[in-house]
């Protein structure tokens, strides 16, 4: 058996006494094999062609002024290419969401000769091996809720010749709260007009009592405007 692409570079048989030359047969997936391939000489053949994988069955038989003779015929399996290297793309490790904002989908590279992928979710576990999807394409789009806390995420790319795995990326689900406005540098008690306010790096303006869904954590700085 071959794997990895590999296929046999000679095909060898003994002598045949008084053979003058010898026709090879060779096919993929016919145990009785017509399709000839080459006339030699000698004993050996070398393969001029790239074969897929699969199951090839081969025989030579051999000619001389009396007539032919016929070997048995034997088979060997090319095993497909394993599937190629590939990559996480999205969502980007280390990236935060909040609860009820959770990634739509998880995206990553196509891996050559790949059939399938098995994407693998779980939380709070740093080599998660809970299988939660299998997909042709590049891309799942998770169908669960995910509760507040660190999600490791994976793929392994699958065919005949075997599998191949990414490296393992997490991001984080945030809990959410509501936060009260404190409203800094008014006086006598005033109801300011307008407020800006920044979450995680981003400004917004407006005359909120409250503000919802504010991932915990995040910083909150109040002004008035």
């Amino acid at each position: 058996n071959y794997s990895g692409g590999s296929q046999p570079s000679v095909l060898d048989w003994s002598n045949s006494s008084y053979a003058s030359s010898y026709e090879v047969y060779l096919e993929e997936g016919d145990s009785s094999p017509d399709n000839r391939v080459a006339t030699v000489s000698s004993s050996q053949w070398s393969p001029n062609f790239s074969m897929t994988a699969g199951t090839w069955y081969w025989k030579v038989i051999a000619t001389g002024s009396g007539g032919s003779t016929s070997s048995s015929t034997s088979s060997f399996s090319i095993a497909e290419p394993k599937p190629g290297d590939f990559s996480l793309s999205s969502p980007s490790n280390g990236a935060s969401f909040s609860v009820g904002n959770q990634p739509s989908n998880l995206d990553w590279g196509n891996s050559s000769n790949a059939s399938s992928y098995d994407v693998y979710l779980e939380k709070g576990d740093a080599s998660p091996d809970n299988k939660v999807a299998t997909v042709s394409s590049s891309q799942w789009s998770p169908n669960l809720s995910m509760s507040a806390g660190t999600w490791y995420w994976k793929v392994t790319a699958i065919n005949s010749g075997g599998t191949t795995s990414s490296s393992t990326s997490s991001f984080v689900i945030r809990d959410v709260a509501t936060v009260t406005a404190n409203l800094s540098g008014v006086t006598g008690g005033a109801t300011p007009e307008n407020v800006q306010w920044s979450i995680g790096g981003q400004t917004k303006s407006g005359n909120p009592a409250t503000i919802s869904n504010v991932p915990t954590g995040s910083q909150i700085v109040w002004a008035s405007h």
